[in-house]
C-alpha cells in the first residue's frame, strides 16, 4: 500500500493513504511479480493494530486484497497489539494455528521474510511458498521453524 506518516512530536502520527486507484493496481503488479519470483501461493500476514490510527491502513489492505481478487493470495489478519499485549509472546501460537495449513503445505515457516528467497536457494530447498507479512517494530527476526507434523 502507498501511505505515509509525517514525523511530528506525537507518539503515532496519523497515516495518510494515497488515492485508491493507485493502491489496487500497484498491489496487483506487486503480487504478480512476487508469484513469478517465488511461485505458488502467497499469504499476507497483517499485523497492524485493528484499532486506532493503524486501523485505516489495515482496512485499506483488506479492501485492496478483496478488490484485486487474486486466487493465489490469502490475507490473514492478526491483531498483534491485542493478542500479544504485555509481552505475552505465547499468543503467537494463535497465529501459527491460523497459518497451519500453509505452513504444512509450504514446508517451512518464517516470520521475517527479508532475504528468505536467497536463503532458500542457498539451502537448495527448491520451490517454496513464501509467507509475506507486514512487520511491526515489536517483531524481530524469529528464523525458520519446521512444518507441523
Amino acid at each position: 500500500l502507498f501511505w505515509s506518516q509525517k514525523p511530528n512530536l506525537r507518539w503515532q502520527p496519523e497515516p495518510v493513504l494515497n488515492p485508491t486507484d493507485d493502491q489496487t493496481e500497484a498491489y496487483k503488479r506487486h503480487m504478480i511479480m512476487q508469484q513469478h519470483v517465488y511461485g505458488g501461493k502467497l499469504v499476507i500476514v497483517n499485523l497492524v493494530n485493528q484499532r486506532g490510527r493503524e486501523k485505516r491502513v489495515g482496512g485499506e489492505l483488506d479492501r485492496v486484497v478483496l478488490r484485486a481478487h487474486l486466487d493465489f493470495v490469502r490475507l490473514n489478519a492478526f491483531d498483534f497489539h491485542k493478542e500479544c499485549q504485555a509481552l505475552n509472546w505465547g499468543r503467537l501460537g494463535i497465529l501459527k494455528e491460523q497459518l497451519r495449513g500453509e505452513i504444512t503445505e509450504f514446508g517451512c515457516f518464517r516470520l521475517n521474510a527479508f532475504d528468505f528467497h536467497k536463503e532458500c536457494q542457498a539451502l537448495n530447498w527448491g520451490r517454496l511458498g513464501i509467507l509475506k507479512e507486514q512487520l511491526r517494530g515489536e517483531i524481530t527476526e524469529f528464523g525458520c521453524v519446521c512444518a507441523f507434523s
